[in-house]
């Protein structure tokens, strides 16, 4: 992975999003265990992608890093180093966890279907083989049993495999990638005007599946 720029360097607190290892061990060979309440902190230099506690500001950011599902809520401290789309910190707290995978992919499932909408508003239809995997995701979500393999059939539908059985980071490059790959969910987020209303709803997915959690 190459190292992203840094854009500045400040002190204090900000709250971030970052998806652990599946393990709750720190990555990279650290092998420290991620626990909620505690803080762990970073000896050394702070260099973005290479050295340092990790997390982004955005929630769709850090989903671009995924490893698993763990879904961490965090707390940075200390000297923060910013780049575009993640930060390296001094100290890094975990506010609370969960496994994110089903509110991912309800997210993902509605930007396919937001983009149909919006497709047919135009007088064009969508392309069945996309509609096969929003269709696919809900069932998932739903807790119903998927063939993933049987409506691989497109470059949105071997993402979503790739999240569904394997790591979170399919589903986010699922909803980003080329609008040329004829990935429904990548248009809609293409769209810059929709960008906060998006990254909106997927923080309110997650949060409503915790309290579903912790009730």
């Amino acid at each position: 992975m190459s190292t992203h720029p840094s854009f500045g360097c400040a002190t204090g607190e900000i709250l971030a999003w970052h998806f652990g290892p599946g393990d709750d061990r720190l990555a990279n060979g650290d092998g420290r265990p991620i626990v909620v309440g505690e803080t762990i902190r970073h000896e050394g230099p702070l260099t973005i992608c290479k050295n340092g506690l990790h997390a982004s500001v955005r929630l769709c950011d850090a989903l671009r890093y995924a490893r698993s599902w763990r879904l961490h809520r965090v707390r940075c401290g200390g000297e923060i180093v910013q780049g575009y789309d993640k930060l390296v910190c001094r100290e890094r707290t975990v506010l609370w966890s969960v496994d994110a995978r089903l509110p991912m992919l309800a997210w993902l499932a509605e930007m396919l279907e937001h983009r149909f909408t919006r497709e047919r508003a135009r007088g064009r239809e969508p392309d069945r083989r996309s509609e096969a995997v929003a269709a696919a995701l809900r069932a998932d979500v739903a807790g119903e049993p998927v063939d993933w393999w049987a409506v691989q059939t497109s470059a949105a539908a071997a993402a979503v495999v790739g999240a569904s059985g394997y790591a979170a980071r399919a589903a986010c490059e699922a909803a980003r990638a080329a609008v040329s790959a004829g990935d429904a969910a990548a248009a809609a987020y293409a769209e810059s005007d929709e960008e906060h209303a998006i990254e909106a709803r997927l923080v309110e997915l997650v949060e409503e599946f915790r309290a579903t959690r912790k009730s």
